[in-house]
């Protein structure tokens, strides 16, 4: 496990103890409050993607994804699900797209969700693959398929897809497996080939950025991969 992801995990089980000890007067309010000075105590910041508001709103699928598939609090969940009825029913057209993306009748049924449902999902998948509850591959074919899907979103979708590229070869780097600027644009290449288009590749610079905060990649390692030039990229 990462430093980086290390640190959400526990800013999360921090805010999961706070949230449970209150579970009689909780509301999503309180949930994105509580969750905010948790990510400030342990010192976490928020993936920011399509949007610069809302963050904390977004994180709180992180939360949920930690809390059910991490912690696996079932019970206590349950007690207060109707704090996460969003994150449910972005769960399960998750688990719907990774398994009948081609099939007309859903895509008639996910013809009127809105652009917040369609990213949020999209979201769902980034979480469950960046925190280890879900495949790399998943994540690929759900990202295809809501680009093929929902057009008009495109350009959101597209950020996600390039916080995911940027955070696997990241990984890559601070494991080692990437060793020079060419292998790292063949990677990024390919992983856009695989969303099937050359739009979601990252700069550099986020992924200098990714690699310094969640896997902890010194600047001299980012330097002989990435086209970065100093030190003030890493700041997020």
């Amino acid at each position: 496990m990462t430093q980086g992801v290390k640190k959400i995990i526990e800013a999360c089980i921090h805010a999961w103890s706070n949230i449970i000890a209150d579970a009689d007067t909780i509301t999503r309010e309180k949930v994105v409050k509580i969750l905010k000075e948790s990510y400030r105590k342990f010192k976490v910041k928020p993936l920011k993607d399509y949007a610069k508001t809302g963050l904390y709103e977004r994180e709180i699928i992180t939360l949920y994804v930690v809390g059910k598939y991490g912690l696996n609090i079932i019970d206590e969940m349950e007690y207060i699900s109707d704090i996460f009825n969003k994150e449910k029913k972005y769960e399960r057209l998750y688990l719907m797209l990774t398994e009948k993306c081609e099939d007309p009748e859903l895509n008639r049924t996910l013809d009127s969700l809105s652009a917040e449902t369609v990213l949020k999902t999209a979201r769902f998948g980034l979480i469950m693959s960046l925190l280890g509850f879900a495949s790399d591959s998943r994540f690929l074919e759900i990202m295809s398929c809501l680009i093929k899907l929902f057009p008009k979103y495109s350009t959101k979708l597209y950020k996600l897809a390039k916080i995911f590229i940027a955070l696997e070869i990241a990984k890559k780097v601070s494991e080692g497996v990437i060793k020079n600027r060419f292998e790292k644009e063949a990677l990024k290449q390919a992983l856009c080939m695989k969303i099937n288009s050359p739009k979601v590749a990252p700069s550099d610079k986020m992924i200098y950025q990714i690699a310094k905060y969640y896997f902890g990649v010194s600047e001299e390692q980012a330097f002989q991969v990435l086209n970065v030039k100093d030190s003030i990229l890493a700041k997020i």
